[in-house]
Parts: C-alpha cells; structure tokens; sequence
C-alpha cells in the first residue's frame, strides 16, 4: 500500500511545498504532479525539485490541458496507473486553473476512489491548510513545518548567491544600538547630518572603494571618540567597511538585531544583506539585494532600509519592491524602513504611494518606540 500526494502545478509553488514538507504528510511514499505545458515553460516543477530534492523515483509528473475538465480526466486516466484497491491518495488542489482543480476533483470522486482518497486547499493569507473532503472530515489544520529563506526562494527558481559580510554582523549589537541612539538624538544636528553627508560623497566619488581616502573630520572624530568606536587598527584611520556601515549599514544591522530578537527568528528564518540572482519576467538573469529578509508563519517580508529618503528615491525603492513581490509569490509583505524624521504632510504622502503597492513605511518614530507597532 503507497500513499500518494497528487499536486497542481502553478505560478505559486509555496502552497504545493507547504504540503510536502508539513509533518501531516510525513508518510507520503509518492508524489504526482499535474503539470501545463505553460508551467513546463516556467520551470515550475524544477523549482519544486530544487527546493524539495526530490529524487527521480520519488516523483512522476503528468502533462494536461489546463481547460477542460474532460480533457484532464481523461489524461489521467490514461496515464495514471493508479492502485485504487491498495493506494490512498492525498489530492492539493490549490494550485492550477479552476478548471484543473475542478477536474482533478471530479476525478477522485469517482466511486472507486471515495475512501481512499482525501483532498486539501491551502487558502491565501493563513499559515493553514484547509482538508475539503470527505465532507464528514472538513477541518482547518494549522501548518506545523516553517519554511526556511532559502527553501522559499528556491520555489520560484532564486538562488542566493551570497551575503555582504558573510552574513556577520560588522559591529556588535550592543555598538550598534549605542550608535543608532546617537545618530537619532544628532539627526537635527546639521554639523553631524553634514559630516557622513560629506563622507557619504566621498565613497560614492571614489573610484576605487577599497583603497579610498577616508579620512576623519574633526566632527566624525569627535562622534566616534563619545562612541568608543572599535577602529580596525590603532591609526583611527577608516577602510571602506568603516565608511559602509557608518553612512547606513548600521541601519541594516540595527533592524535585522532588533527584528531577530522582537520576532525570536533564528538565522535560517532572517537575514541581512541577502544577494540575490533570479530570472526576471523577461527571461534575463538579474542580481537584487535584501537589506533584510526574513519569513515568519511561512510569509515572506522584504525591508529596504534607508537613513535618508526623497520623492525620486522613493519612487525607486516602492518599484523594486514591487518587482520583486510580483516574481516571489502572493504571501510576500514589504517595508521601507527610514531614520528619515518625516513631516506629517511627507509622510502621508509617501504612504499614500507606497499603499499603491501595499508596501509599509516606518520612519524615526517607529525606531524611537522600538517597532512596538511592527507586526508582520
């Protein structure tokens, strides 16, 4: 007797992994995938392989038509051998067309199937999956496996190529907190917001980042000596990582501390500085990168961080989320986190623009009361 897990394939792979990787399919001994010619184009079941690594005798995929409910039964009924006397057969019908998952229903309901068959919808929006039949078992499970970054991304065929500084933190948490409190209580400060202003230009004109000429201004040295700053040799000169974090990195890395800790996620569940290389809805290889990046109750959350923001970059930022949004499923929530002190007025019109995209934005304020209004 095999127990066997029959899957739709579609544009959101998340749902079908769900299910296979959920400790309530643990015995699954096969798995079947119902697959278009439209979603053999996109890959789609080489990212659920990818993601899952399924062996070759794990797995058989079926190809049908995707409209016509009489098509597809008759397909799987000349292609699926199936055992209906032995086998019990586990049918997610989330993915797919309508009319895929209106055949694929019809044909487990079938007179030799009723008792050896169970069939399962994972809604949108609920870390949840819902079992619709038999009608004497409907219910609504809770989903126990909590995917990680890595396995999420891999279901819609991006790769993390890598991380900025390894994934490590440049300065401890405990420095940086010292320093975000600094730069928040200075933001007024026109000698201090000049002084990584004039630093900022510096790095961005330099032609070569890594041997640039940094050098400490009478203010930077002053901040840095309140700070104790821990200076990579006894010169108190500044490398190219000193600059990176001080023009904005330490904003990275104060969110992604504090979040890691609000949110008691473990290192496979958020991360900083995560690179990223996909396929773009035009067929070409893209780089992107995540200033933060974390999945919780199997949603994923992207951040953009920026210490200072106008109209233009906004524009930017709110595009390349969305961008990104689009390509990595439907469970996919986006922020923009900005030290910026932003006037009532700004404000509302930034959130008007990124409500567009239903993107959230968190200013200065958000910071000062430690994200206790960020619930993802």
């Amino acid at each position: 007797m095999a127990h066997i897990l029959i899957s739709l394939l579609g544009d959101q792979t998340v749902p079908i992994v769900f299910l296979m990787r959920d400790e309530a399919f643990a015995h699954i001994d096969y798995y079947i995938f119902i697959t278009t010619i439209e979603m053999e184009r996109k890959n789609r079941l080489n990212h659920i392989l990818n993601a899952t690594k399924l062996s070759e005798e794990q797995y058989k995929s079926i190809l049908v038509p995707p409209e016509y409910p009489s098509r597809l039964i008759s397909t799987l009924k000349e292609k699926l051998q199936l055992d209906a006397g032995n086998d019990h057969f586990f049918v997610n019908l989330t993915g797919g067309t309508k009319m895929m998952a209106v055949g694929l229903y019809q044909f487990f309901n079938q007179p030799h199937f009723i008792g050896k068959t169970q069939m399962f919808y994972k809604p949108i929006g609920k870390n949840a999956f819902l079992r619709i039949f038999p009608a004497e078992q409907q219910e609504e499970v809770s989903l126990s496996y909590q995917i990680t970054i890595k396995e999420y991304l891999a279901c819609y065929g991006i790769e993390a190529v890598n991380f900025k500084d390894d994934g490590h933190l440049f300065q401890s948490t405990s420095f940086t907190t010292q320093f975000t409190e600094y730069y928040l209580q200075h933001s007024n400060d026109s000698a201090w917001t000049g002084t990584i202003y004039s630093l900022r230009k510096s790095y961005n004109g330099s032609k070569d980042k890594k041997s640039g000429d940094y050098r400490l201004s009478p203010n930077l040295k002053q901040a840095l000596d309140t700070l104790s700053y821990p200076f990579a040799s006894h010169e108190e000169v500044l490398y190219q990582k000193d600059v990176e974090y001080l023009i904005g990195g330490w904003l990275e890395e104060y969110v992604f501390s504090c979040l890691a800790q609000k949110l008691n996620l473990s290192s496979s569940h958020i991360q900083k500085g995560l690179k990223i290389q996909r396929q773009n809805s035009k067929g070409k290889m893209v780089e992107n990168e995540f200033d933060v990046v974390f999945v919780k109750e199997n949603t994923l959350h992207i951040i953009e961080c920026k210490t200072r923001i106008n109209t233009r970059l906004v524009d930017d930022i709110l595009n390349k989320l969305q961008a990104l949004r689009q390509e990595m499923g439907l469970r996919v929530k986006a922020y923009l986190f900005t030290s910026s002190i932003l006037k009532p007025k700004t404000r509302s019109r930034i959130e008007k623009r990124a409500s567009l995209y239903h993107i959230e934005l968190y200013d200065q304020a958000d910071f000062l009361n430690n994200f206790e209004n960020f619930n993802p």
